[in-house]
């Protein structure tokens, strides 16, 4: 098989139900029956998720679909893991249990991977779905598909990217092992490592042309600390310190930061003042003995901050 799709999924029978019929009719449609392979990770759902899912298998065995159920919830992150682990194909591709893929990706992935070998991310454009049915487009770059090379430069604009973990494709080698090692740093933001990882080693391909269609009125099973989580999404580029040094790792922390802090600190509301002290706060949740990283990051913040209020 050349691509696993891998579903970590809990208490959310009906939407997985819907995304597994799309899976199978663009499966079936585009003839990958033998390319692709999903799997499904059941973080021990109370509700029926899993009489739909076997239903849907005994209903589908030209399609090949794993179903795996947790005797427990052992959280998102380690269903992540779990799931991960399950995977044999060269390739997977990540999947919310109610998001949707834009049609013809799959095929499009198939063909690219199979033509492209030193490819090891895909990230897509995202397509917002609201509850009263508005369909809103973000990631906007002006271009349809762009080829990313490992440089740095490419690394710091797309990376964090890696936040939305549906549509996400990866060249599987080494990608589990690689993050297990650090251990002090797992986090339920570990897709941004994921990608991260990848882009430090291979090319990517950013495609904002294929959308991913992503609910946001679903009830998340997590919520959100009074920083918007950003110190579990910093432990995702905690382990390159090595490899990229300490500076531009605190570049990748800080453009993270500034590109989500209208969302995660609602900064467009606050005062200067405010906002500061939020910046602070957050610098304050990296554990360093070494203030170094701190010092880095918190000069890019002090400019971004002079920039946006002082003018």
């Amino acid at each position: 098989m050349l691509l696993d799709i891998l579903i970590p999924t809990y208490n959310r029978s009906q939407e997985l139900k819907n995304n597994l019929i799309y899976l199978i009719d663009e499966i079936i449609t585009n003839n990958l029956n033998q390319h692709i392979c999903i799997h499904i990770s059941d973080n021990c759902s109370s509700d029926n998720t899993e009489a739909v899912v076997k239903t849907i298998i005994n209903s589908n065995e030209d399609v090949n679909i794993f179903y795996y159920r947790n005797s427990e919830n052992i959280g998102l992150e380690r269903n992540v893991v779990s799931v991960l682990s399950k995977a044999t194909s060269e390739y997977i591709v990540w999947l919310g249990d109610d998001d949707i893929l834009d049609k013809g990706y799959l095929k499009f992935c198939v063909d690219e991977l199979q033509f492209n070998k030193n490819i090891g991310c895909v990230i897509t454009g995202i397509l917002k779905e609201y509850e009263d049915g508005t369909l809103v487009k973000v990631r906007n770059p002006g271009f349809d598909s762009k080829l990313l090379t490992n440089s740095f430069s490419d690394i710091l604009n797309y990376s964090y990217l890696g936040h939305q973990l549906s549509g996400l494709v990866m060249k599987r080698e080494s990608l589990l092992d690689d993050y297990i090692k650090n251990e002090n740093y797992r986090n339920i933001y570990l897709f941004i490592y994921f990608v991260t990882n990848r882009m430090t080693k291979y090319d990517s391909l950013y495609v904002p042309k294929f959308r991913t269609k992503v609910p946001v009125f679903n009830t998340k099973f997590w919520e959100y600390n009074k920083i918007g989580l950003l110190d579990e999404v910093f432990k995702s580029y905690y382990p390159f310190l090595k490899t990229l040094g300490t500076r531009n790792v605190a570049k990748l922390i800080s453009f993270f930061l500034i590109q989500q802090s209208a969302f995660r600190l609602n900064i467009e509301t606050k005062s200067p003042l405010r906002l500061f002290r939020q910046y602070i706060e957050i610098l304050r949740c990296i554990p360093f003995k070494s203030n170094r990283l701190n010092f880095e990051i918190f000069q890019i913040l002090l400019k971004e901050y002079i920039l946006k209020f002082i003018r």
